[in-house]
């Protein structure tokens, strides 16, 4: 199944320089998620190293 989602025309150009040729934007959409997703536990494993972690809200407001 597939959606329309809308974005800007200068969005579409950033995300085409980041994909390779024959690359689906749902493949790069979903490769750029489950590198935010890594990321963030990462950071997450870090913070448990040292003896800190943020609560979720914390976060969820840097994320904005």
């Amino acid at each position: 199944m597939s959606s329309t989602i809308f974005i800007k025309t200068t969005t579409r150009e950033r995300l085409k320089h980041l994909g390779i040729k024959g690359q689906t934007y749902d493949n790069l959409i979903n490769q750029l998620i489950d590198i935010q997703n890594a990321e963030k536990h990462s950071v997450q494993i870090n913070l448990r190293a040292y003896g800190s972690e943020p609560d979720s809200n914390s976060i969820k407001s840097e994320a904005k």
